[in-house]
């Protein structure tokens, strides 16, 4: 998966490609096609023969020449393809050059919106000036966005011609052009894969993996519906072999059964749980002398270094935490995880294989695997609430952190909660195990509850094409995209929403302070609980049986975050995904605080002395 701006300052990662190994390759086929020629060469001059004649002269001669013609075409193919590759490789260096002169104007951006947040000014509202001046940045952003977008069209351009230039060039002696990839480079597509792997007994698989390590990753792109009914044709000797031998592909790979999943993603876990450890061993050492004479670039590159191998091990244990159930509770399933710092991962509460109603828990701003137990608990009380209300179904409740979260403006820096950059990239993941779940389980029901900025994130992926879940659910949302601007834009057949009451920080009744905040941002403004979006809204207030939502978090001390156990809101929550939106407590628009009522006679009759 490419990068994107914001995430990295390395232009070879927003555009991959190996500049290096398109130039050995086209030195191999310039290589072939000298050594075509010489053989074309050789057969044109040995086409006749001295003192020959006759018929039989004649239909050597045809031969021969029809032979070193051949011979002679095929060179030119090799000249072919070893052009395409060549200008496949100058088109990358040129997206490239584009991608760095975005990544300048994305710092230009970061900088106009930090230095709007330092110089707002006395009577700004919190860290958003009354100007807006925050989203300064937003001009240079889009066009870096639209740099990069160019960058990628012209390179993807240039790759389409060279496709067509080397399909041309392979199929030009004759042969087709799959088996002359498949000859000249030892390619393969996932399909070939499939049939290959599923074709080899488990005692030939691992060795087979071992020495061909490329068909891994070309596994890992398997569509679901392929890697589906190829899973379930395998014997269960060679999926204990996949497992073992490629344990960070099949843990990942949508299709597979989840039991299976977990069983690698564990052995996964296990192996990047002894390398963190070790390399933070290493990183813990003292400075070298050099190091310390490097000054301070070279302390603060010492501090990043063990600041990220920390991050790291810290997510990797949490995660390790997170997978033991609680006494007489449902087991816990690893259903995903990366190589990330810290990781990426997803926990199952409750068994995905055979669960009757299926819930991913989309998380928001300034959540991490490092956190990974949080995020679980609060998935345990909805999966808890969800087998009390619909006892005659069984359930499951996916703790997902599939994607890097914003931090928290001011206090971990950074505004990249006000944009779409990492929500986009976030949806992309959702997107993936939603079609991977909907292959795998068809018949089950599978709702989406996303809180905070995990409602922008989770809006993007009900807008992908294949994509479909029955119930969806936000919780003091950040907002959703432009683009999303009712409930029927999404891909879900029932729409709901809660929200605490918009409130400051410094309120003393209470309520969320942060949701209102992230919809101020022009990338996504909409509101899920106004009343033209179209979403069943439902109260977190509280009754007499159950507690308001106080807080902007899912969980707080005292239990009134958004899917703290006794919450009005966290039975709400149940009753939607498991088929009972009709019993949902319905949202009433609540009326000023006290702080805002005091606020409002203030500025409308000035000040009491």
């Amino acid at each position: 998966m490419k990068a994107e701006l914001g995430s990295t300052r390395d232009p070879s990662l927003l555009i991959p490609g190996d500049v290096g190994e398109l130039h050995r390759a086209a030195a191999a086929w310039r290589a072939r096609a000298e050594s075509a020629q010489d053989v074309g060469s050789a057969l044109h001059s040995m086409r006749t023969v001295p003192d020959w004649a006759g018929e039989a002269a004649d239909a050597y001669e045809t031969r021969a020449g029809t032979v070193a013609s051949g011979w002679t075409a095929m060179a030119t193919a090799f000249r072919s393809g070893q052009s395409a590759l060549e200008d496949v490789a100058a088109a990358i260096d040129a997206a490239r050059a584009k991608a760095g002169d975005a990544i300048d104007l994305w710092d230009q951006a970061d900088a106009l919106d930090a230095a709007a947040f330092e110089d707002a000014p006395a009577e700004s509202t919190g860290w958003l000036g009354p100007d807006r001046r925050a989203f300064l940045g937003s001009a240079p952003r889009a066009e870096a966005r639209a740099v990069l977008a160019d960058a990628r069209t012209a390179l993807s351009i240039a790759t389409q011609k060279a496709e067509a230039a080397l399909r041309a060039a392979i199929a030009a002696p004759g042969l087709g052009a799959d088996e002359w990839a498949a000859i000249l480079t030892g390619c393969a597509n996932s399909s070939q894969v499939l049939d290959a792997l599923a074709g080899a007994d488990a005692a030939s698989l691992a060795a087979l993996l071992r020495a061909r390590p490329s068909l891994a990753g070309v596994l890992a792109q398997a569509e679901p519906a392929a890697v589906a009914p190829w899973w379930a044709q395998l014997d269960d000797s060679q999926r204990d072999a996949l497992i073992h031998a490629a344990p960070a592909i099949i843990g990942n790979l949508g299709g597979v059964a989840y039991a299976a999943r977990d069983e690698a993603n564990r052995i996964w876990l296990e192996d990047q749980l002894a390398d963190a450890r070790a390399a933070l061993a290493e990183a813990e050492r003292p400075p070298t002398y050099d190091e310390i004479l490097g000054g301070y670039a070279a302390a603060q590159a010492y501090a990043e270094r063990l600041d990220q191998v920390r991050s790291r091990v810290k997510g990797l244990e949490d995660i390790e935490s997170s997978l033991a159930s609680p006494d007489g509770k449902a087991p816990r399933f690893l259903m995903s995880l990366t190589a990330d710092s810290p990781p990426l991962a997803a926990v199952s509460i409750g068994d995905l294989d055979t669960a009757d109603d299926i819930t991913y828990a989309v998380p928001g701003m300034g959540t991490t695997t490092e956190g990974m137990g949080d995020w679980t608990r609060a998935a345990q009380n909805l999966l808890t609430k969800q087998d009390r209300s619909d006892s005659g179904s069984t359930h499951a409740v996916v703790a997902w952190i599939g994607y890097q979260t914003p931090s928290i403006p001011v206090a971990e820096g950074g505004f990249d909660v006000m944009h779409n950059d990492l929500a986009q990239r976030g949806a992309d993941n959702l997107a993936r195990d939603l079609r991977a779940v909907d292959v795998v389980r068809a018949d089950a029901q599978i709702n989406v509850v996303a809180h905070s900025y995990g409602t922008t994130t989770s809006s993007f992926a009900l807008t992908e094409q294949g994509v479909h879940v029955d119930t969806y659910v936000t919780l003091g949302s950040a907002g959703l995209p432009a683009g999303v601007e009712e409930a029927s834009d999404l891909q879900a057949d029932q729409v709901f929403a809660g929200q605490a009451q918009d409130v400051w920080k410094i309120d003393p009744a209470g309520g969320d302070a942060w949701a209102w905040t992230g919809r101020l941002s022009p990338d996504h403004p909409i509101n899920p609980v106004d009343p033209g979006f179209g979403a069943n809204t439902f109260s977190v207030a509280g009754d007499a049986g159950s507690k308001p939502v106080l807080d902007h978090n899912v969980s707080t001390p005292d239990g009134t975050g958004y899917l703290d156990f006794d919450t009005e809101s966290l039975r709400n929550v149940a009753l939607a995904t498991t088929g009972q939106g009709a019993l949902v407590s319905p949202y009433v628009p609540p009326g000023p605080t006290p702080f805002q009522q005091s606020l409002i006679e203030g500025m409308t009759h000035g000040p009491i002395y």
